[in-house]
């Protein structure tokens, strides 16, 4: 399950969230969740550099539980 937030297509997600008849400021506030996103990874108090994240979606979000079902 873990890996499907990662590999999850934002184009798909925008289609479905749509297509379950959610528009407006609701369909605005999550795409502008998932637009320009940046990311890095902390493992053993390292840090990587700042990435562009552009497929997947955040976890251990809020938002995370809500986008799930939708799909």
């Amino acid at each position: 399950m873990q890996k499907a937030f990662d590999i999850l297509d934002r184009e798909l997600l925008y289609y479905s969230i749509l297509n379950n008849s959610i528009d407006g400021n609701c369909y605005y506030n999550v795409k502008s969740i998932y637009t320009n996103t940046q990311s890095r990874v902390r493992q053993d108090n390292i840090n990587t550099n700042w990435f562009q994240g552009k497929v997947g979606v955040r976890q251990v979000d809020n938002l995370s539980p809500l986008c799930s079902p939708i799909l």
